[in-house]
């Protein structure tokens, strides 16, 4: 379930946000020790999360407009018990500029940073692994022709 708000907060400039709810715990993947070729069988759920945006819009001139935004995504904390289901949290920073060509033509670019909290998966002994300092950028472009 997704709620999205916006609203005008001055002239050519919008403040938007959303808040995501997930139930990722309905949805548990099974897999047998046979079909693994003999390791342990897989038997795991996800945990709900809820995503949090937030973020400013701005329109420079009837050709340039630009967005700014912020995402927070809490995870189940700083430990987990699965190798396959790893969600310590993440928060991303989101840049985006659209630039129109001709009242048909318009091209937009996207850039985000996403940082992944720190997790330790406890339950494989002395050697428990530890993911740390991990982060994404994404970086895309399209061009939009309408006819």
């Amino acid at each position: 379930m997704t709620l999205n708000f916006q609203s005008g907060i001055a002239a050519d400039t919008l403040l938007f946000g959303s808040v995501h709810r997930a139930k990722w715990g309905a949805t548990p993947i099974t897999v047998g020790a046979a079909t693994t070729h003999g390791q342990a069988a897989i038997n795991n759920s996800f945990s709900d999360s809820t995503k949090y945006s937030i973020g400013l819009g701005r329109k420079f001139s009837d050709k340039i407009s630009a967005s700014l935004s912020y995402t927070r995504e809490a995870g189940v904390g700083a430990t987990d018990t699965s190798l396959f289901t790893i969600s310590g949290g993440n928060q991303s920073y989101n840049l985006g500029v659209k630039y129109t060509l001709s009242e048909t033509t318009s091209i937009s670019a996207g850039y985000s940073r996403t940082e992944f909290d720190d997790v330790t998966i406890t339950g494989y002994g002395p050697a428990s692994p530890v993911y740390t300092g991990n982060s994404a950028n994404t970086f895309g472009v399209k061009l939009q022709v309408n006819f």
